[in-house]
């Protein structure tokens, strides 16, 4: 499951409202400063949610570390332009790149450890897979705010 959260930092109470299918507003105590809002966000909203803190993917450890930032290969969406590295991953994966429609126009399967994958940078949106999914060129994804 995908959501988004409005992280509110800086607010006098704290809360999570729902505001749409998957969307949160988040308001925090803790300053926009180091992280702190959104570990506190991640940490409220998955208070609300019922389910384990560490089950939240940060977007930004999710841009600097892709599946680096995890011990067992797990779905992970992201957006750069410049490519993929699997330098300190410990499994394969498998890279899919969708144009802005969600169709899938480049595919690595099985990339191992140790590799790099680039692509053409006019295409941003990046989804990691555990090895041996089910993606093939063409397929779309849709992925919701």
């Amino acid at each position: 499951m995908k959501i988004s959260a409005l992280v509110k930092p800086g607010s006098r109470k704290e809360n999570v409202e729902k505001t749409g299918d998957g969307c949160f507003t988040v308001k925090v105590n803790a300053p926009a400063k180091d992280g702190k809002a959104n570990r506190r966000a991640a940490q409220l909203l998955a208070e609300h949610l019922g389910i384990p803190k560490n089950s939240l993917i940060l977007k930004i450890k999710e841009k600097t570390k892709g599946m680096l930032a995890f011990r067992e290969p797990r779905a992970v969406y992201f957006e750069t332009r410049w490519g993929i590295y699997t330098f300190g991953m410990k499994f394969a994966i498998d890279i899919a790149v969708l144009n802005n429609g969600g169709e899938i126009i480049a595919i690595r399967k099985n990339m191992k450890p140790r590799r790099l994958f680039f692509w053409n940078p006019k295409f941003k949106k990046v989804l990691e897979l555990p090895a041996g999914s089910a993606i093939e060129l063409g397929n779309e994804i849709c992925i919701s705010p």
